[in-house]
Formats: C-alpha cells, structure tokens, sequence
C-alpha cells in the first residue's frame, strides 16, 4: 500500500516537473520571440536612414543604381563572344592536355616534346585569346541577382568569370615557349596580352570574381623580373618593360566591395531556408519546416537586411579614402568583422553569415603594387648603371614608384658589389601578435629582389666603373 502511494506521489511529480518544464519552455521561447521581434522593429526602424547614409558616401543600394555606375559596352566592343568560344575549346581539351599545362617547366627530352605538342594543340585557343585581347572590355551579362543560390550565393564566382582564372595558363605556356626559343619581343608581346585581358574590366566587378585580375598582373611582373635579370642591357628591352610595366592595373577594391554589397541584398531578398546559411542538415525536418517557416518571412528579411546594411556602412565609413591605403582598408575590413564576432545578440547569429570577410585580399593588392613599383626601380637602377656605369649608392626618389605600400616609407635599398638589394617590408601588413585576428589569413614574406650582374653569365655587364 505504501508502495503505491509513492508510486501515485511519483507520478504527480512527474506531471508537476513536466508541466513547469513546458511552462519555463513556453516562457523562455515567448521571451525569446519578444526579444527577437523587439530587435527586429529596432533593427529595421533605422534602415532608411542607413541606406541614406550609404548613398551620401557615393554605395550604389540595388542593381539600377549599380547599373548607372556601369559602362555601357556595345556589341563590337564586347569579347564576350571570343571568351566564351575559348572556354568551349578549353573544356573539348583532352585530359592529357591540361595535366600537361599544369606542369612544372620540362626538363627531360620527352617533357619537352610533350609541351611542344600540348602547345600545338592550344595554339586555337591563343589565337581566340589574342583577339578577345584586342576588344576594350567583357560583359558576360550574368543575371547574378536571380542566378546566385545557396551559401554565400551573393559570393560564388559566376561560371564565366571563374573561366578567366584558366586564360593565364595557356597565355604563359607560349610565352615559356617563345623564352626558350629566344623570341624575347614575342614573350613580351603575350605578357602585354596578358595585361590586356586583366584590363578589360566586367560591368559588375566583384572582390573574389575578380580576384583573378591581380594574381594575373603580379605573374606578369614576375615574369618581367625574370627577364630583366636575364636581359638587362640587352637593346631597347630596358624601355619596353617599363612600358608594360606602367600598364600594370590594379582594380579599385572599395568599388568591387560595392558591388557585393548590392549583390548581398539582392540576395537576402530572396532567402527562404536555413540550409542557405550553411545550417540546417543534422535539424530534424518538423524542426527544419518550423525554422523555414519564420526565415521566410518579411520580418525576418527586413531584420537581416537591417544588420547587413549597417555592417557595409560602417565598414565603408571606416574604409580611407584613398584607394591604395592598403593598410588602412585591410584596418577597417578587421575591426568591423571583430565587432560583428563579438555581437552576441539572437538576431547577429545569422547576420554574421553575410560578414565583410576580405581579410587578406588588400595584402595581395599591395603584394602587386610592390612588385610594380619594385620593377620600375629596378628598371631606372639598371638604366643610371648603363649611363653613370655604376649603381646609385642611394634609392632614386621618383615619387609613389619609390614608396613601399606596406610601409608608406621608401623601399629599403642597398648597393651591393655588381648589383643591388630592394626590399618590400610586407611582413609589417600583418602584426606577429599571435593573438591578433588580422593575421588569421596568411603572413606574408618580405619581398625581396637582388640583382647581381655576377649571378647570370648571360647578363652582357656595361663597362666597370661601380
């Protein structure tokens, strides 16, 4: 009897815990909603006014503003057409091709009769190439506002532009050719095409689809390095790398920033599952239905859409506003995903999947623009070597051209016995403070070029007198 008594009594308790758990449930979620929808009228009261703000500082808000920016590219002028009958060729390639571009340089008999085969077998593709070159500008009239999807759609490269990462190979395996065969005019005629295409601006440029443009331009500084130290003094070449040099372009990282914040909203308008966020598969479906059910709402939109807005105007508030301020942009893209890690608020949790995460990509503008402007020094040494017959004991002051990017102070020079030392500071980007978000991405290596007139026997030395 007794024992049925506690058995009774247990079973009531059972029922009183039950019942005050669903309760602190019930609570805690209708606390949490209140909380949520609370931020969201505060979140998205003070959207007009953000946008306002944006377009007072020159951010185009949607796709028609973005479009008044924009070129207009007639149908001659675009090479659009010539690309993508490129990309066609490309992707009709045998496997054995393209795993023989990739290649490191040949070295054995038989590598090279492999790469002279794979370069007759390109040699269409450099030819549609060379006239896509020709034309001033591309537009793949990608409808990326409707056509970006899942997780981070708003970020994905559109196939075409991912395309153009593909042109530089086939562009540099004629140009390894015509070095080899000792076409020097030739090879610096293909690096000019490389420089052509990486010119040729889209009408939407964006930071990642883009990207493609400075990696092309820094090769080609690199291989213009190279064949100044293996040619110097040879003809007029002194001249023609300082004019392709000159060429070398940087796109403007604000203005690509730009472009992703329209595409971001674009985006977010069109929102309706979790499983764009990246989240979502280990949800059970009832839960999953009930999560999709409020993300695809209005309210919930604007709310994002609110955070997001602020997010750009503070970062491009606190963007310098010189374009080339490398450091100061790499500064301000930090502290403003610092603050939106920091920001625990319910409704940041997914306003954190849409964050400005550039962290990096100034460092490899400024990698680029010191190369250049290490290239041009290098050029005016080698020039006061040809007329003074020795090397300056002291850097040429040529304005921005002698100016490091990473330290906004001249590039360290040193003279050396038949040769000189420049040096790119780039390992001051990135402070060494372990504890420091800035570096997470990468650490970046002082640049450093030294020419010795001793370390190549092909290097024609003028006449002594250093």
């Amino acid at each position: 009897m007794k024992l049925k008594v506690q058995g009774k009594t247990s079973k009531r308790q059972v029922r009183k815990v039950l019942g005050i758990g669903c309760l602190t449930i019930l609570i805690g979620g209708l606390a949490g909603l209140f909380s949520i929808t609370r931020m969201v009228r505060e979140d998205s009261a003070k959207l007009p006014s953000d946008l306002e703000r944006l377009r007072g500082l020159g951010v185009p808000l949607n796709v028609e503003e973005l479009h008044k920016q924009s070129l207009e590219i007639s149908r001659a002028e675009n090479a659009a057409m010539l690309y993508h009958e490129a990309f066609k060729a490309i992707e009709d390639l045998p496997t054995e091709i393209k795993v023989n571009l990739s290649q490191s340089k040949p070295s054995s008999a038989a590598a090279k009769e492999k790469a002279r085969a794979t370069l007759v077998s390109i040699r269409p593709i450099l030819s549609l190439l060379r006239e896509a070159g020709k034309l001033p500008h591309y537009d793949f009239d990608i409808d990326w506002a409707h056509s970006a999807s899942g997780q981070f759609g708003f970020r994905q490269t559109p196939t075409e532009e991912g395309s153009m990462n593909l042109l530089p190979l086939y562009i540099n395996a004629e140009v390894s050719d015509r070095l080899v065969r000792g076409d020097l005019n030739g090879a610096l005629d293909d690096l000019a095409l490389f420089v052509r295409i990486a010119r040729q601006s889209p009408e939407f440029g964006s930071v990642f689809g883009n990207e493609w443009q400075t990696r092309t331009q820094e090769a080609v500084l690199d291989r213009l390095r190279q064949i100044v130290e293996q040619h110097a003094y040879e003809g007029d070449l002194l001249d023609k790398v300082d004019q392709l040099t000159k060429k070398i372009w940087l796109p403007n990282l604000p203005k690509l920033i730009q472009t992703d914040f329209v595409r971001g909203r674009a985006v977010i308008a069109r929102i309706t599952s979790v499983s764009q966020f990246g989240s979502g598969q280990n949800i059970p479906a009832g839960f999953r239905t009930a999560i999709d059910s409020i993300i695809d709402s209005p309210g919930f939109r604007d709310a994002l859409e609110a955070r997001y807005v602020n997010t750009y105007l503070r970062l491009f508030d606190a963007l310098p506003a010189d374009s080339e301020d490398w450091i100061g942009i790499q500064n301000a893209i930090a502290r403003i995903n610092e603050q939106l890690e920091k920001d625990r608020r319910l409704d940041n949790f997914f306003a954190k999947r849409f964050a400005p995460e550039y962290n990096g990509v100034p460092a490899q503008f400024a990698r680029a623009l010191a190369k250049k402007r290490m290239l041009l020094l290098t050029v005016e040494l080698l020039r006061r070597r040809k007329t003074s017959h020795r090397f300056p004991d002291k850097l040429p002051q040529l304005g921005l051209v002698s100016i490091d990017p990473a330290t906004k102070r001249p590039f360290y020079y040193e003279r050396k016995p038949f040769g000189f030392t420049l040096i790119s500071e780039m390992h001051r980007f990135f402070p060494r403070n372990a504890n420091s978000k800035i570096q997470t991405d990468s650490m970046l290596f002082d640049i450093r070029h030294t020419f010795s007139e001793r370390a190549n026997s092909s290097v024609h030395r003028p006449r002594s007198g250093l």
